[in-house]
Formats: structure tokens, C-alpha cells, sequence
């Protein structure tokens, strides 16, 4: 039983069951349909295609995909294709014809039309991953075209046609390029390694138009989503295709849910901030307090946390637990330490355990041994880490070591540097409001 200065008062920061979660579909935007090869000819391919990459080219510089990880890269994909356009723009259409059906813009207008389709779900365009094969010849790579939830879902775009994805049921995928089954096995192996909240990540073919029934059941059976406007059926007989069902396998499909998270500092200190606990308002003695404070008008950071934490198991690790009562000793206001042990009465102290893939870490700049106990013994108990140190995470990440986080600003502790009340907002004519600009929202605590 502890003795020391956390362990005498009554939890009163107990939060409330989560909701269901709810997972929503794609739904249809307003975006031009994705060009099919089958709908046209060369005599108007060159058009169409200018078309489609200068739309992407918006989007990557002034839309939703502007600041995206890979937009760039898409971005430069499509140079690519401006030059190969400019290059045949005086062909005759004959000659251009055998240009038209290996082009890439067909993909690329593919990943424009779906990626509008997932909206706020899209992370990021291009990623690579790998089987961390030790021997490198048994090295396998792919490059996921759409990473969706923050890492939690994984999308392959196919536009291919109907005719040559029906071709492929028939033959098996014969030919120099892998079928799409054999591909779907290889992401499956390679998401294990790259798991999400302890899951690997789930895996979707999104068939651009239109995908064979023979295949979706395959896919589906293999534990591939598919995702596809319309399912055309084939008339060959499934019987005499040529499939290994002895190499399909089901993975365990992830979700979202999690049960427990691990604070780390930055967490606890975020929590219980006079900085996040109404006191964006006040001015500080420290010019990084006051900047914090301006970003805390702007985003809520103990709100965004608590929605996270929210009916989660939380733990603390020993390490932990004794620097955050060495720092709150030297720099915590009052207020804050009463919050302090408020939380931690809803907190389990877990004893030092790191895991042994966070133990192997090489020590960098940015990997040190504190760090490493209190990652690593989040990972040891399967437990979701709350942190701003997103330092520790991209230099593990480098390393090869993909951690389960909820990543937030940070906000130190401010009470014992707090000033006056900022004075409310001035009257602003209309046509010069401005966003820095916030009025009062919440009272310092009583």
C-alpha cells in the first residue's frame, strides 16, 4: 500500500464508459468519376488525362490532400506523367493507342477518387513497409497506396478493368505481374509486423470499377476488405480455377479499441496543467507558458486526452511515477498538485517491465533509458502510451519499431508562473476578425 503524498485522497476524476464506436463507410463526394481505360479511345485520352493530373495537382497544393505524408510523392508521380503527355500530344492516334492502356494515370485517378471517398479517414499516400526479413534476399516490400485511421487500415487501389481482373480468375494471374491474390497474401504477412493498437492493421482492395464475384469471395475468405462500386459475376466454373485454398488464412482484423493506456509525464502533466485546466487566459512569466497558452485557445488538449482515456484501464509505470513526484515537488503550483492526486487515484502503478523489442532499442540523442522503461513498459502490457514525446517515437520508428500512441502538444506545468487575466477581446469591425483572437471560455478553477 503506498504512504506518500499521492495516495490519500478519494478518486473524483472517474470518466465515463465510451460510446460504441462507430465506423462509417465511404460515401460518395462531389468528384468526377475516376477514368476507366475502357471508355475511350487515344483520340481523346490526352485530354482527359491532362485533366485528371491537374486536379490531383490542386488538391495536393490547395486541397484536402495539401500537407498530407506522400502528397509530395504523388505529386511527383504525376510529373511523370505531364512529361510522357507533352511527349505523345502529336502522335496520331494509332500510335498513341498503345500508350493509352498502360498508362499510370489510370491508377493515379483511381487514388483521387477514392481518397475523396475516405475523406478525414486519409492519413497518408505511399508508405512502404517491409517483412524484416534478417536475411535481406527474402526481403519483401510494398507500398500501401492509401494509409487510412492513423495506421488502423491499409487500401490498395486496382482501376483495372473488368475484362483483365476477369482474365485473372480464368488464368490465375499468369503473366510477369503477381496476382492479386498472391499480393493480398504478402500484405497480410507484412501487416503483422506494423500492428496498430496491437492489431494488425486491416487490409482493403478497393476495386475502382468493379471487381468479379469469384475474386471478392477469395479476397474476403483470405481476410481482405473489399471495396468496389458494383460485383459483375463470372460465367467460368469456379472449379476448375486454379487457387491454392490451402495457403489462404483469416488474420485477427483490428479496430480501434483499446482497454488500457500508459501515461507517461508530458500525459500526466497535460492532465493537470493550470495551463489546461482554464488557465489559457492568463498571461505567464515564460514566453514557451504563453505560447502554450495561445495553442490552448485553439485546441483543448486535456479535452482531446480525455477523450482518448475516456473508461480506459490506466497505469503508470514505477520510473514514472517517481520523477513526476520529484518534478511536482519543485515546480507544481497547489492547484496542480491537488489535481495531481485526483488522477492518480484512478492510475495503477505498474512496476518497471519494458518490453524485449524496446529494451534492443540502440541508444540515439533521442532514445534514452527513462524513455525506454516507460515506452517499453507500455508495450510489455499491451497498453496504448499517451505522449508528446514524439521524438522517442520517430527515432524508434527509424529503428524499425512501430509503437502504439496517442500523441498530443505538450503543456507544462504554469501555476507558479501564472500572471493576470489576458484582458477580453476588443470589438473588431466587420471583415477584420481574426482567429488569433479568442473570447473567454472557461473560468480558472475555484
Amino acid at each position: 500500500m503506498r504512504t506518500d503524498e499521492f495516495s490519500q485522497l478519494e478518486f473524483i476524476g472517474k470518466l465515463s464508459a465510451p460510446p460504441p464506436l462507430i465506423v462509417e463507410d465511404p460515401t460518395e463526394g462531389d468528384v468526377f468519376d475516376p477514368i476507366n481505360p475502357d471508355d475511350f479511345t487515344s483520340h481523346h485520352y490526352a485530354e482527359k488525362a491532362r485533366k485528371e493530373a491537374q486536379c490531383i495537382t490542386d488538391l495536393v497544393d490547395n486541397g484536402p490532400f495539401h500537407g498530407k505524408p506522400g502528397a509530395d510523392k504523388l505529386k511527383h508521380k504525376l510529373r511523370s506523367e505531364f512529361r510522357v503527355l507533352n511527349s505523345i500530344s502529336h502522335y496520331e492516334p494509332i500510335r498513341m493507342m498503345k500508350y493509352v492502356k498502360t498508362s499510370n494515370i489510370y491508377f493515379y485517378s483511381g487514388v483521387r477518387h477514392a481518397s475523396m471517398k475516405y475523406g478525414t479517414r486519409l492519413f497518408s499516400f505511399f508508405q512502404t513497409f517491409h517483412n524484416h526479413a534478417e536475411d535481406k534476399s527474402d526481403m519483401l516490400k510494398i507500398e500501401v497506396d492509401m494509409v487510412l485511421d492513423e495506421g488502423a487500415t491499409w487500401v490498395k487501389v486496382i482501376p483495372r478493368s473488368s475484362r483483365g481482373l476477369a482474365q485473372e480468375c480464368v488464368t490465375g494471374g499468369s503473366g510477369r505481374n503477381r496476382s492479386l491474390l498472391t499480393q493480398a497474401e504478402t500484405w497480410l504477412d507484412i501487416a503483422q509486423h506494423y500492428q496498430h493498437l496491437y492489431r494488425p492493421p486491416l487490409i482493403i482492395f478497393n476495386f475502382i470499377h468493379g471487381c468479379p464475384d469469384y475474386m471478392k469471395i477469395k479476397l474476403n475468405n483470405m481476410g481482405v476488405k473489399v471495396e468496389t462500386p458494383k460485383i459483375f459475376p463470372l460465367r467460368a466454373d469456379p472449379i476448375r480455377m486454379d487457387f491454392n485454398d490451402s495457403a489462404l488464412h483469416v488474420p485477427y482484423l483490428p479496430n480501434t479499441h483499446y482497454d488500457v493506456v500508459n501515461l507517461d509525464i508530458p500525459a500526466v502533466f497535460a492532465l493537470i496543467s493550470a495551463v489546461t485546466n482554464g488557465g489559457e487566459n492568463y498571461s505567464y512569466q515564460s514566453q514557451m507558458l504563453n505560447s502554450q497558452a495561445c495553442q490552448e485557445r485553439q485546441l483543448r488538449v486535456r479535452r482531446y486526452i480525455e477523450d482518448k482515456i475516456r473508461g480506459k484501464k490506466m497505469i503508470l509505470c514505477r520510473t514514472a511515477y517517481e520523477s513526476l513526484g520529484s518534478i511536482m515537488k519543485t515546480v507544481a503550483g497547489p492547484k496542480e498538485f491537488e489535481r495531481v492526486k485526483a488522477l492518480l487515484k484512478g492510475v495503477k502503478i505498474v512496476q518497471d517491465h519494458p518490453s524485449e523489442r524496446i529494451k534492443a532499442l540502440k541508444p540515439t540523442e533521442r532514445i534514452n533509458e527513462r524513455s525506454k522503461i516507460i515506452f517499453g513498459t507500455g508495450d510489455y502490457n499491451k497498453a496504448v502510451t499517451v505522449t508528446s514525446n514524439v521524438h522517442f517515437v520517430r527515432a524508434a520508428a527509424s529503428q524499425g519499431i512501430r509503437l502504439s500512441v496517442i500523441i498530443h502538444d505538450p503543456r507544462a506545468l504554469g501555476e507558479m508562473k501564472m500572471c493576470g487575466k489576458l484582458p477580453p477581446p476588443r470589438a473588431i469591425a466587420p471583415g477584420f476578425e481574426g482567429d488569433e483572437i479568442k473570447p473567454l471560455v472557461e473560468p480558472l478553477d475555484n
